[in-house]
């Protein structure tokens, strides 16, 4: 499991973004009023969020919108350290957990090569899913978002492509039809 513990003070939307791009953190403590925008501003400019967010701010008007955006907490201006402690632990267990189950599909994977029962990993902002490959059937292309469709009729939106899964379920009887026009 990698950890980035690199601290970067920064200030505004457009470093803020340069330096996330740059570290690829774990954990961002985002402030909710910047020089030039919002924290909200800041995470809305990403297509995908991969880090998790603790803000840290003075205003508590704000603290839905920011649950809104998966934050795994919401600090108030003065910072109890206890509280931000136990929010910081709180992301070091989700990371683990994701880590496992990365792991457990890795090894499932490997295991399963002569039995073609590979397994994928789909994460939602509420979960991560496991899903053996032969329980999809079919992935669909919502601009910068691919639902899967399970056998057991489940509709999974995630964050990425129709062509990153094109991609990654080469090979496994997978094929992309193309879109049928209606008149």
């Amino acid at each position: 499991m990698s950890a980035n513990f690199g601290r970067r003070r920064v200030q505004g939307v457009a470093n803020g973004k340069k330096v996330i791009e740059e570290l690829h953190p774990d954990l961002v403590l985002l402030a909710l009023q910047m020089n030039d925008g919002t924290g909200f501003d800041l995470l809305q400019s990403f297509s995908q969020i991969d880090f998790k967010v603790i803000f840290i701010t003075a205003y508590d008007q704000y603290a839905l919108q920011a649950f809104r955006f998966s934050a795994v907490d919401y600090q108030l201006k003065p910072v109890n350290p206890e509280h931000l402690v136990a929010a910081i632990d709180r992301v070091a267990l989700l990371i683990r957990e994701h880590f496992n189950i990365q792991m457990d599909a890795l090894y499932e994977n490997l295991k399963s090569v002569a039995r073609q029962d590979k397994k994928i990993i789909l994460k939602t902002t509420e979960q991560i899913h496991l899903l053996d490959l032969k329980g999809i059937v079919a992935c669909e292309s919502d601009s910068c978002y691919t639902t899967v469709h399970t056998m057991d009729g489940e509709h999974i939106m995630v964050a990425k492509t129709l062509k990153e899964y094109e991609e990654m379920l080469t090979g496994c009887g997978f094929y992309r039809v193309p879109r049928l026009k209606t008149v």
